[in-house]
C-alpha cells in the first residue's frame, strides 16, 4: 500500500509508511485518525494543537476558516458561540469576554437568540455600533433605510430630527445645525422636499 503522505510504498496494510507516521505517533494520534488530519490539511504538531482544544479535523477547519487559533476557539466553543458568530463579532471589536454582556445591551436578547438571529440573516458589519449608539438597534433600521450613515445618522437625532425629517433637511443640502434653527422658527424643508415613509 502506497502512504498517503509522502506516496512511497509502505510496506504495510496501513496508509502511512513508519516515517511519515512518527510524528503521529508521538502525539498519540491512531493511523486511521492521521489520516483525517493530513486529509483536513493538518500536520502533526497543528493537529495536536488543535487536538488539545477539543477539536477533530472538521471542527478545526471551521475554525481555522474564520482565522482563529484552537486556544481561543475552545474558549468561544465553551460559550457556545459557533465560529461565523465568533469572527463577527472579533471583527467588530468584541472580546470573548464581553460578548455576553455587549449583546444583552445592544440587542436586548440573551446569547442563544442572538446566535439563532445571526444565523439566519448576518447582521450587518457596524450592527453593534448603531445599537449600542443613542439611536438603538429598532432606530437604526430607519435611519439607515433613509440614507444615513451612524455618525450622521446620531447628529440629526440628537437635534431632535426623525431619520424622515433629517432626510428631507439634507436633501435640501441643510446641515443639521442649520435645520435645527429653522425648525426651531418653525420652518419646514423647502418646498418639494417634504418628508415622506422610508420605503
Amino acid at each position: 500500500m502506497k502512504c498517503v503522505i509522502c506516496g512511497t510504498d509502505s510496506h504495510l496494510r496501513d496508509p502511512l509508511c513508519s516515517k511519515c507516521f512518527e510524528p503521529w505517533r508521538l502525539i498519540g494520534v491512531p493511523v486511521k485518525d492521521a489520516v483525517k488530519w493530513h486529509e483536513s490539511g493538518f500536520e502533526a504538531s497543528a493537529a495536536h494543537n488543535w487536538k488539545q482544544a477539543g477539536f477533530g479535523p472538521g471542527g478545526s477547519r471551521s475554525w481555522l476558516s474564520h482565522q482563529i487559533g484552537p486556544s481561543e476557539a475552545n474558549l468561544w466553543y465553551r460559550k457556545q458561540i459557533p465560529p461565523d458568530v465568533a469572527r463577527w463579532l472579533l471583527d467588530q471589536g468584541v472580546a470573548r469576554e464581553d460578548a455576553e454582556r455587549i449583546i444583552r445591551n445592544a440587542f436586548n436578547c440573551g446569547l442563544g437568540d442572538f446566535v439563532a438571529a445571526f444565523q439566519k440573516r448576518p447582521f450587518a458589519p457596524n450592527a453593534i455600533k448603531w445599537a449600542l449608539s443613542p439611536i438603538g438597534s429598532k432606530g437604526a433600521l430607519v435611519w439607515a433605510k433613509c440614507g444615513f450613515e451612524l455618525d450622521e445618522a446620531t447628529e440629526w437625532a440628537g437635534r431632535g430630527f426623525t431619520p424622515e425629517k433629517a432626510r428631507a433637511w439634507r436633501r435640501a443640502g441643510i446641515p443639521p445645525e442649520e435645520a435645527s434653527k429653522a425648525a426651531a422658527m418653525g420652518q419646514s424643508p423647502p418646498d418639494g422636499l417634504g418628508v415622506q415613509e422610508p420605503r
